[in-house]
């Protein structure tokens, strides 16, 4: 599970990641729904790094919902939702401004930087 900190750290690095790469959904019949995307920098200077998140349980998921071209987010931000005492959801993730057009509820999620 993220911390308060790496929450924090992925928030502020957000606004710099807006172009999707890749979206990965997987479900089966006993394991909740996992997701993975793959965002890339807008900013010339970084774009040789992806940022990715990996979602466990999620559940209440908007992926897009608006016909888009391109798939865009605005900027996704992490919120620990961990004391609203929710069944398996322990965070929230939207896209704060676009419309929502990414947003969950997740029970396990974690966050890569990776550099290409």
């Amino acid at each position: 599970m993220l911390t308060p900190q790496e929450i924090q750290g992925f928030n502020e690095k957000a606004p710099k990641y807006r172009q999707v790469e890749a979206v990965q959904l997987t479900w089966t019949r006993d394991d909740p729904v996992a997701l993975q995307v793959t965002l890339r920098s807008t900013d010339p200077a970084i774009w040789h790094t992806r940022v990715i998140l990996r979602a466990k349980g999620v559940r209440g998921l908007r992926v897009f919902p608006d016909r888009l071209d391109f798939p865009e987010v605005g900027c996704l931000q992490i919120r620990n939702i961990a004391d609203r005492h929710w069944e398996d959801a322990n965070f929230e993730v939207v896209d704060i401004e676009q419309n929502e057009a990414l947003a969950f509820h997740c029970a396990d999620l974690e966050t890569e930087l990776r550099t290409y």
